[in-house]
């Protein structure tokens, strides 16, 4: 371990699970942001990029730190990742579609 201090480890712990998660979801939010750019749908990119960074995240971060203060910043990130990977399938699911 880096840190000894056992308190840290015991608030920490929980949260890095939480941000874990939503990296996984970033992840393929991030992929399929240059999916987009890779088939010339630059303004589709761009809308996800814009969804997970400011109509999702901002607004999610406010209304959970007001409840759930620190914690809530971590489960925003989360939230907003899960429902832009949603949007995403959807815009990923019309465009296979025309093709």
């Amino acid at each position: 371990m880096f840190y000894s201090d056992e308190q840290l480890i015991l608030t920490c712990t929980p949260l890095l699970r939480i941000v874990s998660l939503g990296f996984a979801f970033g992840c393929m939010n991030y992929l399929m942001s240059s999916y987009f750019q890779a088939v010339h749908k630059g303004v589709t990119s761009l809308i996800i990029s814009i969804l997970r960074q400011l109509l999702f995240l901002i607004p999610i971060t406010i209304l959970l730190c007001h409840f759930f203060q620190e914690p809530g910043v971590y489960i925003a990130i989360f939230i907003s990742e899960v429902l832009t990977l949603g949007i995403v399938a959807i815009l990923f699911l019309k465009h296979s579609k025309k093709d």
